[in-house]
């Protein structure tokens, strides 16, 4: 074991917890003021009840106002630093991945959900805006750790995320605002204002405004731009409190958030070249390469291997731009785009009986995101060019789709014709692509829950909790590429041209690909409640259960590409193509009827010498998240993905304790998880492809704050995290021969796809191939089998048609070589494997300290130091390809505050280092090269703030 190990395990043991550093009970004391000051208190409401945190037997950290301020928490990125196993990473589809303990959202389906479930003021939200949004005025943020379910919202396995959003004051007229200036020229302002209105009620208005130029740069010189990925967002917020009587408050909040800038949804692509073009990308390591043009869809569509003389290029002589070996720099002649916007609205009442207290709200809230992502700037320039056949033989079709030598790339049409019906985004000299990730959804949840406040040793809660979802989602990918093949094969397949018969003016459908969800609907409703029984004031048992219904419904389709035809070119496109196109959607449906989840908590405060406050507890949770459906597939090429992915369960076993010791708090935490069902996912077949894995995970939790003094403050949080996959075997799409030799590997020189002939002698498939061209020289075109770099089995551009395989290894079974099988892949036992994204060490560190000013005033100082040990970023644990390196960031800042804290100055630096840390990774499919899409941390920001309260 490393030092370094060593000493991340000696933190742990040392000050593990399972609340937040800073939380604390409320001292008892006389002078408290400075206790206050020296462990600050935290109030949260985890088990539904307002609570100190030190006080509950849940592993939950809670971040108040002035504590996301001291510590820089501007979003949910930067809760990754000040919760133990906690990690966060955006995702390809304009999403994210919140991990805690290993758990989180790993999928790409309309149809799935995530294992930790984000919350507005305790109410849950199908489809956050999690990555886009920015803190502002708010009460505070919660991370529960560990199966939910049995106190509020929706069943979660991993954990919850809860953002408390600051309430109306009755008593006073009070408002804030602050303006921060930085570096990238960024600027954000923000404000509140609190007007009581009489006795009962009070109005709270919020708002936020950012932006700020991009973090990274485009160095194509035919650009008429330099700055990408910037960011113009605001928010509002209204609140409105009435207490019409003592006993009763009710609460009403809405809230809408735009973003309209061109945050780029990737940072950087990452490569290992593959000169065959079989794979794209080898599966030797990740470098500034670009993906071998060639082993694309794109890139085998426009060439003459597919269309011979119609082709516009050679095959294997057109390659991607250059990849600038600099995280922070694109070769790009195009911004992207991106739009997001979120409204939210919820009342809640909640009303004392005495012996009885309800609590209710309703909530709405709707959504839309529409991200645009374009592929680099047009790749080939003069060497990729219309044929000359192809303007002679089909000059209508060429008036269209040409410009020139510029070839037209379609735009998204709701007939799916793009360029045929007319829609073309623009020309480009050379290949040109991009694609584009929507989503619209809405939501409207109800929950009611009553709890009782009896003097005697027993009481509960029992609530009923309603989810009503719906979205539509859509992901395009474009390119000119398959434009141009969509214009030609009409006459190559149906025509005759060297007898004078071609198809000018028809086209072949859809020219792009589309994964279409129509209607995705998710109806979710639980009961669930928590009995209490105190046989003494130190000691609490607590038996929670749940039952939950989820009821998914699913239309959808991906409309077969380049195979539906011929379509006319021109007006008549949308009606030929809307009858080719009748009945394509699918529909299907599921149940998952009462399913019962719950936990048993047995908690005890003992009476101790030697600590001033401590809490033991022991519990025991079973999680459940429900099924869905795999993202639909193209039928016309691909078969054999799996229709839908199991729901996953989750046995967790939890012992905590929390301390206070005069000026120390010292905590720890640790669990063990048996899950069942965990739902991965990949990307191949150009769908998305989920999976159910059984894993095991334990660890420990730990946090200790030290106040030494009454200006100085000390903490430090550990964690310590081990994953494994169980008994589980999967294909790794960018090594579909499992590293074995004795395999032959096929790239489908049509379809883009890879798949293998197992236990095939290389010799004798070359020698029945030879016979096969000889026969038929233009379906068995092909090149000799190659060595791939990495792998220990040959591969070739040919073809996995079933039928064309089937013939071959009729033909090798007759030569001797009788073991010979078709498929799509070799899969790889993964038993061992650790979980994507989940390091086994992390720690914080962080100090702060309070010089008095003679005059009043006060300087406060703080600097954070965050550590991380490498991951995996997917379950194939690929050492060359999936291992992401260990990193850390340090933060710092002083802030000077006025001496009736009226108003203050902040200076402040994230990442101080500069550094570009890896937080995720994605791995494209197989018809697009094999790239591994990279994440990064941002980079150094530094600025200042200054802000004034009333």
């Amino acid at each position: 074991m490393t030092n370094r190990k060593i000493f991340s395990l000696a933190a742990i043991l040392l000050a593990g917890t399972s609340s937040h550093a800073f939380a604390q009970a409320e001292p008892e004391t006389d002078d408290s003021t400075d206790l206050s000051r020296r462990l600050p208190t935290v109030l949260v409401e985890s088990q539904r009840t307002e609570e100190y945190i030190q006080d509950v037997p849940i592993a939950v950290t809670a971040l108040n106002a002035e504590l996301l301020e001291l510590k820089q928490v501007d979003q949910f990125s930067d809760l990754q630093f000040n919760a133990p196993n906690v990690n966060y990473s955006k995702t390809f589809f304009s999403g994210s991945n919140f991990q805690i303990r290993g758990i989180g959202s790993t999928l790409t389906a309309a149809s799935a959900d995530s294992g930790v479930a984000a919350h507005i003021n305790d109410v849950y939200i199908q489809s956050p805006r999690l990555f886009e949004t920015e803190y502002y005025d708010l009460e505070r943020v919660e991370v529960l750790r560990g199966p939910q379910g049995t106190l509020f919202g929706r069943n979660a396995t991993g954990g919850a995320l809860n953002m408390i959003t600051a309430k109306p004051i009755l008593e006073e007229v009070a408002g804030a605002a602050s303006f921060e200036y930085g570096n990238y020229n960024s600027q954000r302002a923000e404000g509140m204002f609190n007007l009581p209105i009489g006795d009962s009620v009070a109005v709270r208005v919020a708002g936020l405004y950012l932006v700020r130029d991009g973090f990274a740069e485009t160095i194509d010189p035919r650009a008429n731009f330099k700055d990408l990925d910037n960011r113009d967002i605001y928010s509002l917020r209204g609140s409105l409190r009435w207490e019409p009587t003592t006993n009763t408050t009710v609460d009403l909040v809405a809230s809408y958030f735009e973003e309209d800038d061109n945050r780029s949804r990737a940072s950087k692509g990452l490569c290992d070249f593959d000169a065959t073009a079989v794979l794209g990308c080898t599966p030797t390591g990740l470098g500034f390469d670009s993906a071998n043009f060639s082993a694309t869809l794109g890139g085998l569509a426009m060439s003459d291997i597919v269309l011979g003389p119609f082709g516009a290029f050679p095959f294997n002589t057109i390659q991607n731009n250059p990849n600038p070996p600099d995280f922070r720099k694109a070769y790009v002649d195009e911004r992207s785009k991106y739009y997001a916007d979120e409204t939210f609205y919820m009342a809640a009442i909640e009303h004392d009986f005495g012996s009885f207290s309800l609590n209710a709200n309703i909530a709405r809230q709707e959504t839309e995101v529409r991200s645009t992502g374009f592929g680099g700037s047009p790749i080939g320039g003069s060497n990729v060019a219309p044929s000359p056949l192809v303007r002679a033989l089909l000059p209508q079709t060429s008036a269209v789709l040409f410009n020139g030598n510029q070839i037209g790339v379609s735009g998204i049409d709701p007939n799916e014709t793009g360029w045929i019906g007319g829609n073309i985004l623009r020309f480009a000299d050379g290949i040109f692509s991009y694609d584009q990730s929507d989503l619209l959804a809405e939501q409207t949840s109800f929950e009611v829950r009553l709890s009782s406040d009896f003097d005697g040793p027993w009481n509960g809660t029992v609530g009923y909790y309603s989810l009503d979802y719906q979205n539509e989602a859509d992901y395009y990918v474009f390119s000119n590429s398959l434009d141009y093949n969509s214009a030609v094969l009409p006459t190559l397949l149906f025509g005759n041209p060297a007898a004078g018969v071609v198809l000018d003016g028809l086209a072949l459908g859809a020219p792009y690909f589309h994964s279409d969800t129509d209607l995705f609907e998710l109806e979710s409703s639980g009961l669930f409640g928590e009995a209490y029984w105190t046989p003494t004031e130190d000691f609490t048992l607590t038996l929670g259960l749940r039952s939950t219904t989820d009821e998914k419904f699913l239309r959808d389709r991906t409309p077969p590409l380049l195979a539906l035809g011929p379509v006319p070119v021109g007006a008549n496109a949308a009606p030929t193509m809307d009858a080719f196109l009748q009945g394509t959607y699918r529909e299907l449906d599921v149940k998952f009827d009462n399913e019962i989840t719950g936990r048993l908590v047995a908690d005890w405060k003992p009476q101790l010498d030697f600590t001033d406050d401590t809490l033991l507890y022991a519990s025991y949770s079973r999680g459940y998240k429900s099924g869905g459906f795999n993202p639909p597939v193209d039928p016309a090429v691909i078969s054999g993905v799996p229709l839908s992915f199991e729901p996953e369960q989750i046995d967790a076993f939890e012992i905590g304790t929390k301390n206070t010791i005069g000026p120390i708090q010292a905590n720890i935490a640790a669990f063990y998880y048996d899950y069942q069902g965990l739902q991965v996912g990949k990307i191949q077949a150009r769908t998305s492809i989920n999976e159910n894995v059984d894993a095991e995970i334990w660890g420990l939790e730990g946090e200790f704050l030290w106040a030494p003094t009454e200006n100085l403050l000390l903490n430090l949080t550990a964690s310590y995290l081990s994953t494994e996959v169980t008994e589980f075997s999967s294909e790794d799409p960018r090594d579909p021969t499992a590293g074995e030799a004795g395999h032959i590997l096929i790239k489908d020189r049509l379809a883009a796809n890879n798949c293998v002939l197992t236990d095939a002698d290389p010799a004798i498939f070359q020698a029945v191939l030879a016979g096969f061209q000889a026969v038929d020289p233009v379906n068995f075109a092909s090149t000799q089998l190659q060595s791939i770099n990495g792998l220990q089995s040959p591969g070739l551009i040919f073809t996995c048609n079933a039928a064309a395989l089937g013939a071959i290894v009729a033909a090798m079974n007759g030569a001797g070589d009788t073991d010979v099988g078709i498929a799509g892949g070799i899969a790889k036992d993964l038993s061992g494997n650790s979980l994507q994204n989940s390091p086994e060490y992390s720690f914080n560190l962080g100090a702060q300290y309070t010089f008095d000013l003679a005059n009043g005033m006060s300087i406060v100082a703080r600097t954070d130091y965050y550590y991380q040990d490498d991951m995996y970023a997917s379950i194939y644990n690929s050492p060359t390809q999936d291992r992401v390196d260990a990193w850390d960031v340090w933060n710092a800042q002083v802030t000077l505050n006025s001496a009736d804290e009226s108003w203050y100055l902040r200076g402040f630096i994230q990442n101080i280092l500069n550094e570009d840390h890896i937080t995720g990774q994605s791995i494209g499919d197989q018809s697009t090269g094999l790239a591994t899409t990279v994440f990064l941390l941002d980079p150094r920001l530094y600025g200042i703030e200054i802000g004034y309260r009333f």
